[in-house]
């Protein structure tokens, strides 16, 4: 109880004081980063009762973050995202897992540990090819370089559906003529909440096309005999590949012919 002896009160003043040494450090981020990108993580220390400190008391205890390895960079943020967390920002330095570990000292002098909680640096995470020409009714796959390590899910989502469609697999099928664009998103854990969140995303163009005429492509104009060369047949403009045609609905098929037999010979890659 607080008393004011300049003033004279019937009414006292009082106000509840808790007192309590650190039972906890816990420390919340997600489990993979980007090299070269930012997540950020954060801290929370709990009393004997189990409740949380004000982020306030937070410098009083001496507060750190420290990675088991030097693949992350740590810095504290002046921000917080409630009045009881301390947030710090963590950036990929270099490939590879490591471990991040909250500190604080409590009046004792010791220092108390959090779980350890383990995050992944990955390489760039990236989609090929980055520009997709279809016909109305062909299929491509589409691939990814980087990401998080081992195996992960790509998840795909398309701006416009009625354009194309794409599976989980990454296969994309043209709908109908125009342009869309693709979205591959990797996903991770946040170790605080359990929510799946966005650890990298990229995208691909999408454009569906309706062939108007064909062109032969070859490599070279003159030849040793005896020597051979491929030949294939594109689009008109230089973005419709082979690859273009592929399960095009309905299927397209290719007569070959020459004017002077004695002179050149086309036969099939598939008559090998």
């Amino acid at each position: 109880m607080i008393h004011d002896l300049c003033l004279a009160s019937s009414t006292i003043a009082k106000t509840d004081v808790y007192v309590s040494n650190i039972q906890e450090v816990y420390v919340g981020i997600v489990d993979k980063v980007e090299i070269g990108k930012n997540v950020k993580a954060y801290v929370r220390v709990l009393d004997a009762s189990k409740k949380y400190f004000h982020n306030k008391n937070l410098k009083f205890m001496d507060l750190t973050l420290k990675a088991a390895s030097q693949i992350i960079s740590l810095k504290a943020l002046g921000e917080t995202s409630d009045e009881y967390t301390a947030v710090f920002l963590v950036q990929g330095m270099a490939i590879g897992q490591t471990s991040v570990t909250g500190i604080v000292t409590d009046r004792y002098g010791e220092k108390i540990y959090s779980v350890p909680q383990q995050i992944e640096v990955f390489p760039p995470f990236k989609l090929i090819p980055k520009k997709v020409t279809l016909l109305i009714g062909a299929v491509i796959q589409i691939t990814s370089e980087g990401g998080p390590q081992p195996q992960f899910n790509i998840i795909f989502s398309i701006h416009d559906p009625s354009i194309a469609s794409v599976n989980n697999s990454g296969f994309i099928t043209g709908k109908t003529v125009g342009n869309s664009t693709i979205l591959g998103m990797v996903q991770a854990v946040h170790a605080e909440s359990g929510k799946v969140v966005i650890a990298s995303q990229d995208k691909v163009e999408v454009e569906v096309i309706q062939l108007e005429a064909v062109r032969i492509h070859v490599p070279i104009t003159r030849m040793k005999t005896g020597t051979q060369m491929p030949v294939y047949v594109m689009g008109i403009a230089s973005n419709q590949t082979p690859f273009s045609f592929g399960y095009a609905v309905p299927g397209l098929r290719f007569y070959w012919s020459v004017t002077t037999r004695d002179i050149l010979d086309v036969k099939s890659k598939f008559s090998e």
